[in-house]
């Protein structure tokens, strides 16, 4: 449940080129479909996995998201594992206009990537997080910590 794979839709629909920015009305519209989606996740089959990527902000808004996936979560009996994906800036605005980005809709323009860091930040990983930075470990790496993770074939694969 990427967050592309909720906003796609309607990026997609509008024409967004990940580059202008978005209209409010537009970013409304994928709240919706987000709210819609976690209905179906908060009633689907008994044993169905998902998980969840996003860009959170350091705004209470996204903290308020995280406190609902984790209770979306328990709700069914889950298991909630918070993995905080991290990288350097400068590595990030190097990937920010990669082609592949492009099949997405993503975000391209590196200055509006940078705008967006640092005037909406991050949101600090919660206690329980696994944290990986994906600028030190290939994303195989770090698919396989997480499974690592989650099957307790090691406590812990945090980076130091």
């Amino acid at each position: 449940m990427d967050n592309h794979f909720i906003s796609g839709p309607i990026f997609r629909a509008y024409g967004a080129d990940g580059y202008a920015p978005l209209p409010e009305w537009v970013l409304e519209l994928v709240t919706r479909v987000r709210a819609a989606t976690l209905t179906a996740v908060a009633h689907a089959r008994p044993g169905l996995s998902h998980i969840f990527t996003d860009y959170l902000s350091n705004d209470p808004e996204e903290e308020r998201y995280l406190r609902l996936l984790r209770s979306k979560a328990a709700g069914r009996g889950a298991q909630f594992v918070p993995v905080w994906l991290t990288c350097p800036e400068d590595e990030l605005l190097r990937r920010a206009v990669s082609p592949a980005r492009s099949e997405g809709n993503k975000l391209r323009d590196p200055d509006e990537l940078s705008r967006i860091l640092n005037s909406k930040g991050i949101l600090p990983p919660p206690d329980d997080a696994l944290v990986l930075d994906t600028s030190a470990m290939s994303p195989r790496e770090a698919a396989q910590c997480i499974i690592d993770v989650l099957t307790d074939d090691r406590p812990r694969c945090d980076q130091s």
